[in-house]
């Protein structure tokens, strides 16, 4: 691919946007390569900053060097199975319409099942966190109520108490 672009552009200065294609990135990203991977060369009659096209080769080839596809198509494998494997689409319609051999649908399967998992297992784990902290904070609302229920009826007898000294005092006297 960097080699037919190679030829396709050869000489030929190249935009931002051809550079992000070639390279197989967003134009933000090639914008933040400039002064550091990519040197803009020149600028067009309309100020559009240009690019060597031999640069943007050995880019393109220094980034292939480092870059794993295969990591990157498996992760998109990946990611449109357990799409699929949400949408509940069985083994077999996934086989016939991704063309994909069986093993491999059933080994993701076995992975996405093993997150799938240990998702439901964190979920459970914050549910019973909830419930713990929910069931503390009634228990301290609960005490407090008691308290203050307690402390109502203590104010209540200390009243009922003075009231009734009172009235012995008023008995009492002659």
């Amino acid at each position: 691919m960097i080699e037919q672009t190679k030829r396709h552009h050869a000489g030929r200065p190249l935009t931002r946007s051809q550079v992000a294609k070639q390279l197989g990135v967003s134009i933000a990203t090639v914008r933040r390569m400039e002064g550091k991977e990519l040197h803009p060369q020149t600028r067009s009659a309309d100020r559009v900053r240009l690019f060597d096209a031999n640069e943007v080769a050995a880019v393109g080839t220094k980034r292939a060097k480092t870059k794993t596809p295969v990591a990157s198509e498996e992760g998109e494998l990946a990611a449109e199975l357990f799409k699929r494997f949400s949408e509940k689409q069985n083994h077999h319609q996934i086989v016939i319409e991704m063309k994909l051999p069986p093993h491999v649908v059933r080994k993701v399967y076995a992975e996405w099942m093993t997150c799938l998992e240990q998702g439901l297992a964190d979920a459970e784990f914050a549910r019973d966190q909830a419930i713990k902290e929910a069931e503390q904070k009634r228990r301290i609302a609960f005490e407090k109520h008691k308290r203050r229920n307690l402390d109502s009826r203590r104010r209540q007898l200390e009243n009922e108490r003075t009231e009734f000294e009172r009235a012995m005092r008023v008995v009492g006297e002659p």
